[in-house]
């Protein structure tokens, strides 16, 4: 049985009971990409949840979306790797350890032979391009301490940087 949610609740994500306000919380991967899939139901997950300033989910972030979107819609399938990037101690990282914001986020489109890599400063200007973001997908590794794409060069891939309507440097 669901709640009766009254119109302030209904701007609030409810997971597993915990509520983020709509405000301050954003999913990694869109609803967008996933409507009419069986995964849609997943990306209520806490771990689809990261604290996103609304100047970067409403600019950058929320434009490379749409753009993976629509060349998904041309290309196919692509894969997306998202997540937050914490300053711990000096140093980047994937966890925070005193419930700090993230200093950075990722982003990582990969198809199975090229991939692309943006990184965006958690202070980014609403009105900021994100194929200026670009970044090697080393640099997000180092960073992250992941491994992302192991059998992918990392080298750039300007085909997939054109098709996310960026040039390469």
């Amino acid at each position: 049985n669901q709640p009766d949610l009254n119109d302030e609740q209904d701007r609030e994500y409810r997971v597993n009971e915990v509520v983020f306000s709509s405000e301050d919380r954003a999913r990694l991967a869109p609803i967008t990409s996933f409507a009419g899939t069986p995964f849609w139901d997943e990306l209520n997950n806490l771990s689809n949840m990261s604290p996103l300033p609304t100047d970067l989910r409403s600019g950058a972030w929320a434009h490379l979306e749409q753009t993976i979107n629509e060349l998904a819609a041309d290309k196919g399938e692509l894969y997306v790797i998202s997540g937050p990037l914490y300053e711990v101690a000096g140093a980047i990282n994937t966890r925070a350890t005193d419930g700090s914001e993230p200093a950075s986020y990722f982003k990582v489109i990969a198809t199975p032979t090229e991939y692309a890599a943006f990184i965006f400063p958690s202070d980014l200007s609403i009105h900021a391009d994100y194929c200026d973001q670009l970044a090697p997908i080393n640099r997000i590794q180092e960073i992250s301490g992941l491994v992302l794409f192991p059998d992918l060069e990392n080298e750039l891939t300007p085909d997939l940087y054109s098709g996310l309507l960026c040039e390469l440097p």
